[in-house]
């Protein structure tokens, strides 16, 4: 008994030590319940909160402090000074909800003001760079069109050039025509010429290769008689000669059969 009684003081002289807390919170409340910023323009107001939000926020952590450095000597002790603190901070939350309520009426809106300043921006932007491209795309369309023009024009020009030289090319191809025409009446004359001279020349030779070929037909044919009749000689003088010789053989012979009878003189033929 007299230790659950000991124990109960002990808890009740730790839980006082939240004392300066509820007197700072309640503090808090007195002083800043009443904060309310009218608008963008209340800076004094937003000022006043932002500082005293940060003296609740600063409370909040001193009090988390206090519970953490209360609760390490027992876990019974512990539970209490969580459930202590968790009612403080809860009655803290009325007045710090409050204070950064008052705090968002400047902040946000002028958090809204920047973001509108950075739609504005981006949109003005976005407008510029929109009629940045239609300015070009007109002046790209623009430049097309000229283009266009020109290139009709240079085609035209084209055109006409092209006649123009056609037509050139047109007498040039007929006065080289008239030329070579003329060239190939003058090759066909000299040709015709040349070629009455050939045939001139061909008959001509013709008749001295005639002339010359029965020239020399007679000349064979006298040849010829010449060859025979010196062949018919030759065999005459041959036949003679082999006569003459068959003649002389004969009396050789007939002379070595005969004898000269020694009385009379007279020679006789011996017959064999």
């Amino acid at each position: 008994m007299n230790k659950e009684i000991q124990n109960q003081d002990f808890v009740s002289k730790e839980l006082a030590k939240y004392q300066p807390f509820e007197t700072r919170i309640q503090d808090l409340k007195d002083k800043y319940s009443a904060l309310k910023v009218d608008g963008l323009d209340d800076k004094k107001n937003y000022e006043l909160c932002k500082s005293a939000h940060k003296e609740a926020v600063t409370t909040r952590t001193s009090i988390e402090k206090a519970r953490t450095a209360l609760k390490a000597s027992s876990l019974e002790f512990g539970r209490k000074i969580d459930s202590r603190a968790k009612e403080l901070q809860s009655s803290l939350q009325e007045i710090e909800s409050h204070l950064l309520t008052q705090r968002k009426v400047i902040e946000d809106e002028e958090k809204r003001i920047e973001d509108e300043k950075r739609r504005k921006i981006q949109e003005e932007e976005e407008r510029e760079k929109r009629e940045e491209e239609e300015r070009i795309e007109k002046v790209r369309l623009a430049q097309e069109a000229k283009q266009k023009e020109l290139d009709e024009q240079q085609a035209k020009i084209d055109a006409e050039n092209a006649k123009i030289q056609a037509a050139k090319d047109k007498i040039e191809a007929d006065k080289q025509k008239a030329i070579e025409i003329e060239e190939a009446k003058k090759q066909a004359a000299e040709t015709a010429k040349l070629e009455a001279e050939n045939e001139a020349k061909r008959k001509e030779q013709a008749i001295k290769d005639k002339a010359e070929k029965e020239k020399q037909a007679a000349l064979d044919k006298h040849r010829a008689e010449l060859d025979r009749q010196q062949k018919e000689a030759n065999d005459k003088i041959k036949a003679a000669k082999d006569k003459a010789d068959r003649e002389k053989a004969l009396l050789e012979e007939q002379l070595k059969n005969q004898v000269e009878c020694p009385a009379c003189k007279h020679k006789f033929q011996l017959v064999k």
